[in-house]
């Protein structure tokens, strides 16, 4: 089934997957549409034995783009564009997975800030709410290749340099 956000203009992902909360009562998948990476990303993802995880990319060059990740013992501690690049492990690679039981978490946090009138915000906020009190596990790329295209120089990298990476890799 496909759910459409009519309001896109003026709201963001966490008011997206909001509107998808009746559809994600159960274990459900997220992964932003901006996306390309090694089918073996998911794979990781999914088959991890943590019920709610985030596929991170850990490295050290990041930057004020990236949706930066701090991690302590495999566990997401906080997420934020605005983290201190020197105080983040890694970067969302924005592939998420919740079992039903986290499912439940999630929504209800996200409930509430949808009632507190926040639209605007990007999904990890919630995910960023929930880490202190539901544990979110950091599940790593292992340097697989994956990239986010946000500007016309990330889908020519993604053109260039990602796809023939993990096209090689998988032939």
């Amino acid at each position: 089934r496909y759910i459409s956000n009519p309001l896109f203009a003026t709201t963001n992902s966490i008011y997206s997957l909001w509107l998808a909360r009746e559809e994600a009562r159960e274990a459900f998948l997220v992964m932003n549409s901006d996306v390309v990476c090694h089918p073996q990303v998911l794979a990781n993802l999914l088959h991890s034995p943590h019920p709610d995880a985030l596929a991170i990319s850990f490295h050290e060059h990041l930057g004020d783009e990236e949706m930066k990740v701090k991690v302590r013992d495999s566990r997401i501690c906080d997420i934020s564009k605005d983290l201190d690049p020197a105080e983040a492990q890694g970067e969302n690679v924005g592939i998420v997975k919740f079992s039903a039981s986290g499912s439940q978490v999630l929504f209800k946090k996200i409930e509430e800030l949808v009632g507190q009138g926040v639209v605007t915000a990007w999904l990890p906020l919630a995910f960023q709410k929930i880490c202190s009190y539901h544990t979110l596990y950091a599940v790593s790329t292992d340097g697989l290749p994956w990239t986010e295209i946000d500007f016309p120089e990330d889908l020519e990298k993604a053109r260039n340099e990602i796809y023939p990476k993990i096209r090689s890799s998988i032939e």
